[in-house]
């Protein structure tokens, strides 16, 4: 036996130690023991190099050796490839919408880009992307050429990691946020000029962007764009992989009126050829009367609101709708149903009534305060409100951010009824009386001559 053998060098002893102790080789005569057999010292050794053993025909019991252990196959575990990371989520993407959210703020600029805590804007919408070419006009939408300042806000969607180059060109300064850190700076007053950034590694998923701009004065303009895995090259962000987040609630216009038309106020003012003073969002239409100012107003008297949404009516029903205000107020829910409590006078309750079907709905709500008290309450109750009156909350209301306009209300015209009762119907439209039929008689064969004509039936006074 010999230790070197594989077979062989598996054995071992039951406290671990090894089998073999000669030191020198020892010639095992052929046919002297079977495999797989427990072995004894055959005689008594005087050194080590005497040391032999016999199996004695396999007769030995012993719980001190053992033969030859059965190995394990060893299996090879197949490491599987790493899952890719989730993609990065800021916002849930029920909530996003694509485009970027733009706010517009009109002040008097200095040489930086300034900050826009605490101040409200005056005109709030959405755009595609950033794309304003310089020019000395004033930009599509707006009402100055000179300065105003924008913040547009959303998520950039990276559908393919990696590095991305963010280029902004501006006239005047302009500062590029990505999540929450400055990319590019291009600030200062200067004339139309390009600064660029890279981002390493961009992950897969959203990623907050945040693009501030001001313009002092001269030509105006404003770009952004992007080259990275997958854009083709350097070109502007497109609208699919630009999204901003929905807000609930109304979308609030205030308008404060000049010394002219105070005058003239006795009920509310044409809104849609207006601009805007303060454009912002509210939760619900709830100014309780008062003598003082509305929280984030700067006039008691002489001012106009706009309040719109979409109401998401998820129960189909009846629903009764009430307006509450001193002076006037109107809600309108296009093309037929309003609620008009318009004109001067105090506090006052008008309510309306209209039966509508499950999905959402426009509401625009109008109302204009000339002196005195000044309160506004906007509540319904119906299916989804448990048949209580409550204001109408945030939760069910969408806001808009496209321009809004108040539209005229058309009038229900009732179709003529098909078949039997058109004839009557069209006769008492044109003020004529036909006496009622009796059963339906037998339809008369076709007349293929000329018919003679009828007389002409005299009319009920």
């Amino acid at each position: 036996m010999n230790s070197r053998t594989p077979q062989q060098a598996t054995w071992r002893t039951s406290d671990g130690s090894p089998w073999w102790l000669r030191s020198t080789k020892y010639s095992q005569p052929s046919g002297d023991y079977k495999a797989n057999c427990f072995m004894d010292l055959w005689r008594v050794p005087t050194s080590e190099n005497t040391v032999q053993f016999n199996d004695h025909n396999c007769g030995y019991r012993s719980r001190s050796y053992y033969c030859q252990p059965k190995m394990k196959k060893k299996v090879m575990k197949t490491k599987k490839a790493p899952s890719p990371p989730p993609a990065r989520r800021v916002y849930p993407l029920s909530t996003l919408r694509s485009g970027l959210k733009e706010e517009v703020f009109y002040f008097k600029q200095g040489n930086r880009v300034p900050s826009f805590r605490g101040k409200a804007s005056n005109k709030v919408g959405r755009v595609n992307n950033v794309n304003y070419r310089n020019t000395q006009r004033a930009w599509p939408g707006f009402a100055q050429r000179d300065n105003f300042a924008v913040r547009w806000t959303g998520v950039v969607m990276i559908n393919r990691g990696g590095n991305y180059q963010f280029y902004i060109s501006s006239d005047d300064g302009s500062n590029l946020y990505i999540d929450d850190k400055r990319t590019v700076r291009n600030d200062g007053r200067h004339g139309w000029r390009t600064r660029n950034a890279r981002v390493k590694g961009m992950a897969v998923g959203q990623h907050k962007l945040r693009l501030e701009y001001f313009e002092a004065g001269g030509a105006a303009g404003c770009m952004l764009r992007w080259r990275g895995p997958g854009t083709g090259g350097l070109k502007p962000i497109p609208r699919r992989a630009l999204k901003y987040q929905m807000q609930h609630g109304f979308k609030e216009e205030i308008f404060y009126l000049n010394a002219k038309e105070k005058f003239n106020l006795t009920k509310v003012p044409d809104l849609n050829n207006r601009s805007a003073d303060v454009t912002r969002f509210v939760p619900v239409i709830n100014n309780p009367p008062t003598k003082g100012k509305w929280t984030g107003y700067i006039q008691t008297d002489n001012f106009a609101v706009r309040w719109s949404g979409d109401l998401d009516i998820r129960q189909k029903g009846s629903y009764k709708f009430s307006l509450q205000s001193d002076d006037g107020s109107k809600m309108i829910l296009p093309p037929y149903f309003a609620v008009n409590n318009d004109g001067l006078h105090g506090m006052r309750t008008q309510e309306g009534t209209t039966t509508l079907k499950k999905g959402v709905r426009r509401i625009i709500v109008e109302y204009f305060e000339k002196a005195g008290n000044a309160g506004m309450l906007f509540k319904y109750m119906g299916p989804q409100t448990g048949s209580e009156m409550i204001l109408v909350p945030a939760k069910y209301m969408k806001v808009t951010f496209n321009r809004v306009k108040t539209p005229e209300l058309r009038k229900r015209v009732r179709r003529l009824r098909r078949g039997r009762g058109g004839r009557f119907m069209r006769a008492m439209r044109r003020g004529r009386g036909i006496a009622r039929r009796g059963r339906a008689r037998a339809r008369r064969p076709r007349f293929r001559g000329r018919r003679p004509r009828r007389p002409r039936r005299p009319r009920f006074r």
